[in-house]
């Protein structure tokens, strides 16, 4: 890949980032207002029901997206130690070829 390439992969993957922190935020700040500014009613075949299976629905949506959040770290990290290891594997046949001793 080559330098261009990679920027351009590195603008793509923070902008991703960036955006899906923005999402997440936005649902946890609609679960926060939503969840203030509910009133206690009885159960039944009301709008009551309905906002809280909305909020139901986006507090599985913060903890779905905080889950996501997670594991993009994680193949990040992994995908780090991969590069690392294809650069020391390199170095190391770029030194046993030009002869030199393990």
């Amino acid at each position: 890949m080559d330098e261009y390439s990679a920027k351009t992969y590195d603008n793509y993957r923070e902008a991703s980032q960036r955006f899906e922190y923005f999402v997440l935020g936005l649902c946890v700040a609609v679960v926060a207002y939503a969840g203030q500014t509910l009133q206690p009613e009885r159960f039944g075949l009301n709008s009551y029901t309905v906002e809280i299976g909305a909020i139901l629905l986006l507090i599985a949506c913060v903890a779905l997206g905080l889950k996501r959040v997670e594991r993009i770290i994680a193949f990040h990290g992994a995908n780090l130690r991969v590069l690392e290891f294809k650069g020391r594997r390199s170095a190391l046949a770029k030194f046993v070829l030009e002869g030199g001793v393990v």
